[in-house]
C-alpha cells in the first residue's frame, strides 16, 4: 500500500520542527520518491490553480529548488527528489514545499532527510573485492580475444590476397612470354616462307629460260647458233 505523507501550511510550534525523516544513499539517482499531501490547517488544499514549488539547501548548504508539475486531486502528488538532495552526505534539515495560489503563498512544515554515506570506489582499496570488476576485466579479456582473432583473420586475408595477385602475375608473365614465343616463331615461319618463294622463283625462272612461242603457237625452245668465223 502507498504511504502518504501528510505536510501543512498551518506550522505549530510541534509542527515546524522536523517531523518527516527519509533516508537516501550518497551519490543516489533519483532514490527518493514519496507521494503527499498538502493541508491547510488539516484540510485538504486543491492544488489545481496553485504552483508548488519544492525548496531545500542540500548538507553541501547547496540551494535547490524544482517545481512539481504532477499534481493529483485532493492536494495530493507523487514527487521523486532531485539527484541534489542526495549528492552529499549529511543532514537535510532545510526541505519544504513553495505554495503559490492565486491570492496566498504558504510552506509546509519541514522534511528531514538524512543522507547516508556510501562505499567509497574512487581510491584504490588493497584486498577490496568488487564483483563489477571481475565483469569488466573478464569483458575487456574476451574484447582483446576477439580483437587479436579479428586481427589474426584479417593478416591471413591479406597473404591471401598476396599470393592470389603474386599467383597471377606469374600467370601473366608466364602468359606474355608464351605470346612472345608465338610471335617469335610466326616472323620466323614468315621469314622461311619468303625465302622458299625466292628459291621457287629462281627455280621456275631457270625452267623456262630459252622457251618461246613460234607462229603457230607452238611452244617450242629457242636454240642459239652458233656463228662460224
Amino acid at each position: 500500500m502507498r504511504e502518504i505523507l501528510t505536510l501543512d501550511l498551518q506550522k505549530s510550534s510541534t509542527q515546524f520542527m522536523p517531523v518527516i525523516a527519509l533516508r537516501a544513499r550518497r551519490g543516489d539517482s533519483r532514490s527518493l520518491q514519496r507521494t503527499f499531501q498538502i493541508m491547510d490547517d488539516g484540510v485538504a488544499l486543491d492544488l489545481t490553480d496553485c504552483t508548488v514549488s519544492f525548496m531545500a539547501e542540500n548538507a553541501g548548504g547547496f540551494p535547490i529548488m524544482e517545481e512539481v508539475v504532477d499534481k493529483g486531486q485532493g492536494g495530493q502528488f507523487t514527487y521523486r527528489f532531485p539527484d541534489a538532495v542526495a549528492a552529499v552526505r549529511g543532514s537535510v534539515t532545510m526541505a519544504y514545499f513553495r505554495i503559490v495560489g492565486r491570492d496566498f503563498t504558504g510552506s509546509t512544515n519541514s522534511l528531514r532527510i538524512e543522507v547516508l554515506d556510501n562505499v567509497d570506489l574512487t581510491d584504490a582499496v588493497t584486498g577490496a573485492y568488487v564483483p563489477m570488476l571481475d565483469r569488466i576485466i573478464e569483458q575487456s579479456t574476451e574484447m582483446a580475444a576477439n580483437a587479436d582473432e579479428i586481427t589474426r583473420q584479417a593478416t591471413a586475408a591479406i597473404n591471401a590476397c598476396t599470393s592470389i595477385t603474386e599467383s597471377a602475375t606469374a600467370q601473366e608473365q608466364a602468359r606474355v612470354a608464351k605470346e612472345a614465343e608465338r610471335v617469335t616463331a610466326e616472323a620466323e615461319r614468315a621469314s622461311n616462307y619468303s625465302q622458299k618463294m625466292a628459291e621457287w622463283e629462281r627455280d621456275v625462272l631457270a625452267l623456262t629460260n630459252g622457251l618461246c612461242v613460234n607462229s603457230k603457237g607452238q611452244l617450242c625452245v629457242a636454240v642459239r647458233v652458233k656463228k662460224k668465223g
